[in-house]
């Protein structure tokens, strides 16, 4: 019979004694934090597929995140563009009153100076910021004021026509943006010998003003 001495017998119990305990360890690690894996080493495969699961959901978070800016800055553009809206229907009132024959220049005048308030408060919109502080209606050009003044007084579009677009899932991108000859579109005027042209949407604001202001048609 071999014989076993009490060295290797108390070495084997310890070594034992000292894996239950690391897996004790491990098990007490795993309950503390709601995980089954807690290191690589614990289980390659598993740890592989949870890695390539956190890159996803990260992933996913990055595109709630950008649905929820996008989501603020339409928004907001839309309520910019229902304030313009509300403003042009008064300015519409305005303009059939301002026709009506028996007022005299003196009404009309006052009348001019209500549509100058409605032109400058929609020129105001026009130029509109959202929450980074970038304007609404300017394509890319977001650091400058969509519409500005120009040596005579009238507003001109100095954005692009950049339409810019955000990434909202892997195969997904949705538009952020309308730029300002979108949303203030020049109107269709035709002249006298028949010609159609397109005026500038604030242009034909001034008009309206100038002639108010001159009791001309």
């Amino acid at each position: 019979m071999m014989k076993i001495s009490t060295h290797l017998m108390f070495e084997r119990g310890s070594s034992q004694m000292s894996t239950v305990q690391s897996k004790l360890t491990q098990t007490q690690a795993q309950l503390a934090q709601g995980k089954q894996v807690i290191n690589a080493s614990d289980a390659p495969d598993q740890a592989a597929t949870i890695q390539r699961l956190k890159s996803i959901l990260n992933r996913q978070d990055s595109y709630q995140s950008s649905l929820n800016t996008i989501k603020s800055r339409l928004q907001g553009e839309e309520s910019t563009l229902q304030s313009v809206s509300d403003l042009l229907v008064r300015a519409k009132e305005v303009a059939v009153q301002g026709a009506n024959d028996t007022l005299n220049p003196g009404d009309r005048k006052a009348l001019a100076t209500e549509l100058r308030a409605l032109r400058d408060q929609m020129l105001s919109l026009a130029n509109t910021k959202d929450s980074n502080g970038n304007y609404l209606f300017a394509g890319s050009r977001v650091k400058q004021p969509a519409f500005a003044e120009n040596s005579s007084g009238v507003p001109v579009y100095q954005g692009d026509q950049t339409r810019m677009n955000v990434r909202v899932g892997e195969q997904r991108s949705i538009p952020i943006n309308r730029t300002g000859t979108d949303a203030f579109v020049p109107v269709a005027r035709t002249d006298a010998d028949g010609t159609t042209v397109g005026v500038g949407y604030f242009k034909v604001m001034d008009d309206l003003i100038a002639g108010l202001n001159n009791s001309t048609t």
